[in-house]
């Protein structure tokens, strides 16, 4: 028998997988599993996204490159209002670099990058101030 999360061999009457620590349920089996192959289960690693809704989000306001690896590794389904509140956030933050505007606006900037981290980490769809209700990602 396989575990339903990651694939690997399990051994008879096993709780929990030993490589992932997914838990094992009746009787040695993860729940729907067929036990017949690694790759039997419907979550499959091909269609699994490496980072998770609140961890998209969160690494999406960091930086232009978060943003690229949250948009290429993340959860585009469940994540895609995060992904497009940080990319509204990076566009306008290029305000920044105008001379005395940009300084009060990098100001206005640092709040929104506060209030959408908190927002993505505890998963809240709250739109930046201002800039929130702009729609870039359909």
């Amino acid at each position: 028998m396989f575990c339903e999360n990651c694939g690997a061999q399990l051994d008879d009457g096993a709780k929990f997988c030993h490589v992932c620590g997914a838990a094992v349920n009746n009787g040695g089996k993860n729940a729907g599993s067929t036990g017949n192959s690694p790759n039997s289960s419907s979550n499959s690693a091909g269609n699994t996204p490496l980072l998770d809704v609140k961890a998209t989000g969160i690494v999406a306001y960091m930086t232009w490159i978060g943003f690229i690896v949250a948009l290429c590794l993340g959860d585009k389904d469940e994540g895609k209002f995060y992904l497009n509140q940080a990319l509204v956030f990076h566009i306008f933050r290029l305000a920044v670099l105008i001379p005395f505007v940009g300084w009060v606006w990098a100001l206005f900037m640092l709040v929104c990058f506060i209030l959408g981290v908190i927002s993505a980490a505890s998963l809240e769809r709250k739109e930046l101030p201002l800039i929130g209700k702009i729609r870039i990602l359909n």
